[in-house]
């Protein structure tokens, strides 16, 4: 059964950084460039000629856990480095309209500044999960006062992790309690480490879209996207320690089970499902200057619920027993318990001259992961997004932009948490939860900056 939960923190960080920052303060769901690709392939036939977005953002992120446990509190810090890239194009030719895009939709790593063993190294050492998506769109323009469209993704995820977990309850389940007390479940002499660096799958979805021109200066615009199931596969490795030193029991009984410093290599796969969701936004445009407009989303995180966790091939790409290979196969669950959620936003643009335009945007978003089911790999908290945006137009129809938002997070504490572990293995109905004690207090910080470039020919 452990080997399962070696493995659970794999796609600990797949819910974090969200779609509300794909193309940054540029897309919307009443966009009308290239962004409206991903957002609402609606857009795309809004405005005639061909346009393109291209957006490089680089993110930093930490997340501070102080934890509370009476043998391994403290305090560890993780940290985030990334670049989400953006690129899309989409042309109007008379009504119809086609457009690509790539996007990264879901993406988040983290690592721990204290290393391979510390407060929260039983919760994730290092681990990442980052979605591509290739979309294509196509849209049809009513008359220039409603245009509807819909688009295809294809979405490539990866994955890696490194994170420790306890033999303590396996040896105590194979020979009894003896000596053994929870002060030993995180005793680096008790680890077991799981690398896996290169899981990999392909998911497809869609997304179908309607923006209606409402009167002169008022525009209102609806997108559905589809949610997706996710299947990674790959190999991975485990490495198993051997008790103490002076703990020949220990020794012998993961000597008995083919553990005793093992090195293993495993076949894995995980499930799981992403969120649909739903978009909208109202415009108003009192001059030609001038831009303002409100949007929300609601996001029905409760799909993903667990993590479905198989390990299999463990005697194919191992020489080892059949009774240790029995002992590792098996089908698993691990809780996320994700809610349905949302979040809102107001942005405002505004043109001082040809060449010259600035913007912002002010988002909240609202947790979707209980309190009871975070941790350090699974942070969630409600969230201030504050945004602002400067474009100059360097030549004739070409912009270079300028971004930055900060994420103002609101520290979170757990004084019930769901996840525990124990001397004894639990029972089926308690594994989802088998992990480390997450009770503490959890914060957080995201800075995204961006540049972007922005092209228009043949239209407005």
């Amino acid at each position: 059964m452990f080997l399962v939960w070696l493995l659970a923190a794999q796609l600990a960080a797949a819910a974090g950084l969200d779609q509300v920052e794909v193309g940054g303060l540029w897309g919307h769901p009443l966009s009308t460039d290239a962004t409206s690709v991903h957002w609402n392939p609606a857009g795309m036939a809004a405005e005639s000629g061909t346009s393109f977005v291209l957006e490089g953002a680089p993110i930093f992120a930490a997340v501070e856990f102080d934890r509370e446990h009476p043998h391994f509190g403290g305090n560890n810090s993780y940290r985030t480095t990334a670049v989400a890239p953006f690129a899309a194009f989409k042309t109007k030719i008379k009504q119809f309209a086609f457009g690509l895009a790539v996007a990264v939709p879901y993406g988040k790593s983290s690592r721990s500044l204290e290393g391979d063993f510390g407060t929260g190294s039983y919760t994730l050492i290092r681990g990442g999960s980052f979605t591509t998506a290739l979309e294509a769109a196509v849209a049809w323009d009513f008359g220039q006062r409603v245009q509807i469209g819909g688009a295809f993704s294809a979405q490539m995820t990866q994955m890696g992790s490194h994170v420790n977990k306890s033999l303590v309850p396996e040896i105590v389940g194979f020979l009894g309690p003896l000596d053994y007390t929870e002060a030993s479940l995180e005793d680096p002499d008790y680890a077991t480490t799981t690398h896996a660096d290169g899981l990999k799958g392909i998911g497809f979805t869609g997304s179908i879209g309607l923006r209606v021109q409402l009167s002169p200066k008022w525009v209102y615009g609806i997108s559905y996207l589809h949610g997706a199931p996710v299947s990674v596969n790959g190999e991975g490795r485990q490495k198993f320690a051997c008790g103490a030193p002076d703990d020949e029991i220990a020794q012998a009984a993961l000597g008995a089970m083919g553990l005793c410093n093992a090195d293993l290599q495993t076949q894995m796969n995980m499930r799981y499902t992403l969120p649909w969701r739903i978009q909208m936004a109202l415009q108003w445009n009192p001059n030609e200057n001038l831009e303002i407009t409100w949007m929300g989303t609601y996001v029905h995180w409760k799909t993903f619920s667990d993590y479905e966790i198989t390990i299999s091939e463990v005697d194919i790409l191992n020489d080892v027993s059949e009774r240790a290979a029995e002992t590792l196969h098996s089908t698993r669950l691990m809780a996320r318990d994700n809610q349905p959620t949302f979040w809102s936003a107001a942005d405002v643009k505004y043109r001082f001259s040809r060449r010259v335009l600035l913007g912002g945007r002010l988002t909240y978003d609202h947790p979707a992961v209980p309190e009871y089911a975070l941790s350090a790999n699974n942070f969630d908290s409600p969230t201030v997004h504050v945004g602002a945006l400067g474009a100059f137009e360097v030549v004739r129809n070409l912009q270079l932009g300028l971004g930055l938002t900060h994420q103002f997070i609101v520290p979170r504490r757990v004084t019930h948490g769901g996840f525990s572990m124990s001397l004894q293995p639990p029972e089926a109905s308690q594994e989802r939860w088998f992990w480390a004690s997450n009770k503490g207090t959890y914060k957080g910080r995201i800075t995204r900056m961006s540049l972007s470039i922005r092209g228009s020919f043949g239209g407005k």
